[in-house]
């Protein structure tokens, strides 16, 4: 019944949706830390997109809360107070529904699970080369990084080639 109120709910807004998140893109070769050329883009999603996403993702498990689940349970009890109380207490909504579960990674998504709905030709070919960093990462910002993340790696490592090449910057 949760799935269905959101369906319900997304389905009755779809005409008054609105960008909500911009996210960056970036791809590299394969598997490896190589950057592709091109690498660089954004997506953007719509408020509803960011609704929509828990209430796909429930497997329909009975019996069985997910983290898909608890997150579609938080969007309908903010629906609820938004519309009883006129505003949202969402910290209260956040850790009231955790049932019992961690909630630091209620709505991590990977690739996987969202690549349905970013099919697009500029994802496969993002617009922007890796040779924009240096315009983007200023004053060896790159040293700045967690390399021990892939993405900052990823950066950490092309920002330094691409410095070696031209050393001017």
């Amino acid at each position: 019944r949760i799935v269905q109120a959101m369906n319900e709910m997304i389905a009755a807004c779809i005409d008054f949706q609105q960008p909500y998140l911009v996210q960056p893109i970036w791809k590299t070769v394969g598997k490896t830390a190589e950057l592709a050329n091109p690498c660089f883009d954004v997506f953007a999603w719509s408020n509803l997109a960011i609704l929509k996403i828990p209430v796909d993702s429930w497997k329909g498990k009975k019996n069985k809360v997910t983290r898909s689940l608890r997150e579609a349970v938080r969007h309908l009890w903010c629906f609820r107070q938004l519309l009883t109380v006129g505003k949202i207490n969402y910290n209260q909504i956040y850790r009231g529904i955790a049932l019992g579960n961690q909630t630091d990674k209620s709505f991590a998504l990977n690739g996987t699970r969202t690549i349905k709905y970013m099919d697009h030709p500029r994802l496969r070919r993002p617009h922007f080369s890796s040779d924009i960093l240096p315009a983007l990462i200023l004053n060896g910002g790159e040293n700045r990084l967690s390399p021990e993340r892939r993405f900052d790696a990823t950066v950490f490592y092309t920002c330094k080639a691409l410095l070696q090449r031209n050393p001017d910057g």
